[in-house]
């Protein structure tokens, strides 16, 4: 149940013991339908207003330096988003966005270890992310990434996460926290969970694999082509827009059930090998963690997505729609 006075709670993290105050704002919810997600991955204000005496809880703001020092949750360490990929470029001229890959092009293992060292993270964190709502590169991208490092005990804030935070009834800080380096080590990452081209053209014909375009129509239908040379869809794939998982425009997921009925409706079930890809690989964070709750056991991320397969000559598009020169 909602406190309706909050005189505070403490956070451990790190080495240090750290102390936040928060005050009421003295507004009551509007709504407290849903106050529990029933998701593992996903967590409500409430559910992580619940775990802040946890002396293992680290909660991650991933949103930019500017609006991190404006407000956020008390105790939160910030490391934005743009830190967890390599910066964005438009297609055709070079990587965006991608996961840091080593010279094998597989994850970058030590890149994000001394990452997540530097900003003090340790290996026995429960760690909840948060800042934009999922499907966000300052949103869930970082949880999933987490996931594949291996990190299992990670989570994400549903929704955008100072509005569900404030709309609970709980006030936001302007002191920032930092962490003491720490020595992060990944024990076994989920590297399998990443794919390249050569994994894609390999696996086109695979009845065990279905491709999840995790696109909006427009984009699924080719007459859309963000600036790619070509619009389309990898053949076969299946379409499901992130979007379709938003309950309505606070960007918070629709319960398990009813996401589970919209992954089966459009034939993404959890027999196969998914294999999510957008443009960067950004929107797929959402359906990334919406299908580890559900128990979909094979999920793959397509890490370069239509920003590498829509600009290249040589591979097969299925209504292939070539850019206006």
């Amino acid at each position: 149940m909602k406190p309706r006075y909050i005189l505070g709670f403490v956070i451990l993290a790190g080495a240090a013991l750290g102390l936040a105050t928060i005050a009421s704002t003295g507004q009551s919810k509007a709504s407290t339908e849903q106050s529990v997600s029933s998701w593992s991955s996903l967590l409500t204000a409430e559910e992580l207003y619940d775990q802040l005496l946890d002396h293992h809880l680290l909660v991650i703001d991933v949103r930019p330096q500017d609006q991190y020092a404006e407000g956020h949750i008390p105790g939160a360490i910030n490391i934005p988003g743009v830190e967890w990929r390599t910066p964005g470029a438009r297609p055709g001229e070079g990587d965006s966005q991608y996961i840091f890959r080593d010279s094998n092009d597989q994850m970058d293992i030590a890149r994000y270890e001394e990452l997540l060292s530097s900003y003090g993270v340790r290996n026995d964190h429960r760690i909840v992310i948060y800042g934009h709502h999922g499907g966000t590169a300052n949103g869930s991208i970082p949880a999933m990434l987490l996931d594949m490092l291996g990190h299992d005990d990670v989570a994400f804030l549903d929704g955008i996460g100072v509005n569900e935070w404030q709309g609970y009834g709980l006030s936001l800080s302007t002191d920032a926290t930092t962490l003491p380096r720490s020595r992060y080590r990944v024990e076994s990452a989920r590297t399998e969970r990443m794919w390249n081209l050569d994994d894609v053209l390999k696996n086109l014909d695979n009845d065990e694999v279905v491709f999840h375009d995790t696109r909006s129509i427009d984009e699924f239908e080719g007459t859309s082509l963000r600036n790619n040379a070509y619009g389309g869809r990898i053949p076969g794939a299946q379409l499901l827009d992130y979007a379709a998982f938003f309950k309505d425009e606070s960007h918070c997921t629709v319960d398990p059930q009813t996401a589970k009925a919209k992954l089966l409706e459009a034939g993404i079930t959890p027999d196969k090998k998914v294999v999510l890809y957008c443009q960067t690989s950004t929107r797929v964070s959402l359906p990334y963690l919406i299908m580890k709750d559900l128990g979909y056991e094979n999920i793959i991320v397509y890490d370069a997505s239509w920003h590498e397969y829509g600009n290249r000559d040589d591979v097969p598009i299925e209504n292939k729609v070539p850019r206006r020169q």
